[in-house]
C-alpha cells in the first residue's frame, strides 16, 4: 500500500489525555483524515479526562457536529471487549452512540477463552452491530483469548456469514504474537479493514508487554520494526491510525499539539512525504 497522509487516522491513545472535541481539533490541525475515538473514559487509562459519549446525549451532539465542521471522521469506536458472559443487548446503547457519531467500525477485543461459545458470542455481537450499521473489527492481542493473526483469522472464517466482521491490525500485537508481514499480504482482501502502526524493539520482555501496547510506543521510524514491509503488506485501500501512547511524554508536559504533529510528521518523514 503507498500511505498518503490523507489515509491516516489519529487513534485516541496517541494524545490519551484529548477529550473526544479536543481530538478532533487536534487531528484537524496535524492534518489527519479521520480519529479513532473511545466512547468513555476508562479506569485502565488513567490520563484520559473523564467524559461519556454514551450517557451524555449533548456532548455526543457537540462532538458531532464538530467533526462535521471540520471534515474529520471517525473511523473506530472503542471500547468494546467481549467476554464469556452477559446480556449482548447490553452493548447497544454504545453501538447506537458510535452509529450517531458515524463511526464505520468497533474495535473488539476477544476475553472468552471458550472457543464455541466466543464464535457464537462473536456472531451474535456482529448481527447485533450490523443492526446499527456498523462492522466489528477483531483486534488480535497477545494477552486476550484471541492472541494472533491465526486466531483472528481462525475465528472469522467459522462465522455464519462472510462480512459481519473483519480484521484490525495492529503492528505491535503482531510483533509480540510472532506474526509476519507475509501472513498480512496473504489475508483476503476483504477480510482486513483496518491497520495500526507504531514502531518499537524487536525484542521485549513478556511482562513489559501491556504496559508497552497501552503507554509506551515509539514514533514511525524511531523503532526496529519493519513498518515499510508491513505497509506494502496491506491491500489498496486500507484505513491506517497512528497509534502511540506515550505516557511519559504526557506526564513530562508535552502538549498535546505536539504529540499528534509529531505523530503525523514522523509518518510522513518515514514514507517520504515530507
Amino acid at each position: 500500500m503507498q500511505l498518503q497522509p490523507a489515509d491516516l487516522a489519529l487513534d485516541h491513545l496517541t494524545v490519551v489525555d484529548a477529550a473526544p472535541v479536543d481530538l478532533i481539533e487536534l487531528a484537524h490541525g496535524a492534518g489527519f483524515r479521520a480519529i479513532g475515538l473511545f466512547l468513555h473514559a476508562m479506569k485502565e487509562l488513567p490520563l484520559m479526562p473523564p467524559f461519556d459519549l454514551v450517557a451524555d446525549r449533548q456532548m455526543r451532539g457537540t462532538v458531532r457536529e464538530r467533526a462535521e465542521q471540520l471534515g474529520v471522521g471517525i473511523d473506530i469506536a472503542y471500547p468494546f471487549s467481549l467476554g464469556g458472559s452477559g446480556d449482548l443487548r447490553d452493548f447497544e446503547p454504545a453501538m447506537e452512540c458510535a452509529a450517531e457519531l458515524g463511526a464505520a467500525f468497533l474495535n473488539l477485543l476477544i476475553f472468552d477463552r471458550d472457543e464455541a461459545r466466543r464464535a457464537d458470542r462473536l456472531a451474535q455481537f456482529a448481527t447485533l452491530a450490523a443492526g446499527f450499521g456498523l462492522t466489528p473489527l477483531i483486534e488480535f492481542y497477545p494477552q486476550s483469548a484471541v492472541a494472533s493473526l491465526t486466531d483472528a483469522v481462525a475465528l472469522l472464517e467459522n462465522l455464519p456469514e462472510p462480512g459481519l466482521a473483519a480484521l484490525n491490525v495492529d503492528l505491535l500485537h503482531l510483533y509480540r504474537s510472532g506474526g509476519t508481514s507475509e501472513q498480512v499480504r496473504a489475508l483476503p482482501q476483504e477480510m482486513l479493514a483496518y491497520a495500526q502502526i507504531c514502531d518499537g524493539p524487536l525484542q521485549r520482555e513478556r511482562s513489559e508487554w501491556a504496559v508497552e501496547a497501552g503507554s509506551a510506543r515509539q514514533l514511525p521510524g524511531d523503532g526496529a520494526f519493519d513498518l515499510a514491509g508491513f505497509l506494502d503488506a496491506l491491500p489498496q485501500p486500507c484505513r491506517v491510525s497512528v497509534e502511540v501512547p506515550d505516557d511519559q511524554a504526557c506526564k513530562d508536559g508535552l502538549a498535546k499539539q505536539l504529540r499528534a504533529g509529531r505523530a503525523m510528521e514522523a509518518t510522513r518523514r518515514f514514507c517520504g512525504l515530507c
